[in-house]
């Protein structure tokens, strides 16, 4: 009987060490997580929306809607320029009579 209840105690010690919680947490988070791979460049897209001359700027009024590229000429599609060109486009077109200028 004594064995038995040896056997026992040495049972839930045992069951009792593995119901414990590992902190493995520093060392698995250091291989899972990737490292930035080098320098990020910010990039926009530019719009300017023309409205024609005599009308106010509403939301409701029809627009012409240009996209600019990386040289400051209208493109066809929406490019994605480098952020501090956008911005200076921005402000190079900021005073125009009926136009509004949008970086994204």
């Amino acid at each position: 009987m004594l064995t038995l209840a040896r056997a026992d105690a040495s049972r839930s010690a045992t069951l009792a060490s593995a119901a414990r919680p590992r902190c493995f947490l520093g060392s698995l988070a250091s291989t899972v997580m990737a490292a930035p791979q080098g320098p990020v460049c910010e990039l926009r897209l530019l719009t300017i929306h023309r409205y024609t001359p005599g009308t106010s700027k509403g939301g409701a009024m029809p627009c012409a809607i240009e996209h600019l590229g990386r040289r400051g000429k209208p493109v066809k599609r929406q490019r994605f320029i480098p952020a501090e060109r956008a911005y200076a486009f921005a402000r190079k077109l900021q005073g125009t009579a009926g136009c509004t200028v949008s970086v994204c």
